[in-house]
């Protein structure tokens, strides 16, 4: 006997499955085109370091 229950909620499933392969898809689509379509100099980077807590100021002698 075939619980159709069962089969619903797998069904549902392979559906929720199909829709995030598709949405990973396009995210790697967009991240290819973002790539094919690189312009040197346009972009910006920054570096910031970490570099502790400050000492406290002291007031010199």
């Amino acid at each position: 006997m075939i619980d159709l229950k069962t089969l619903a909620i797998e069904m549902q499933q392979a559906r929720q499955a199909r829709l995030d392969a598709q949405a990973a898809g396009s995210e790697v689509e967009e991240l290819i085109w973002t790539v094919q379509h690189f312009e040197p100099g346009k972009q910006r980077m920054v570096f910031m370091i970490d570099v502790g807590e400050p000492e406290p100021f002291e007031a010199a002698h």
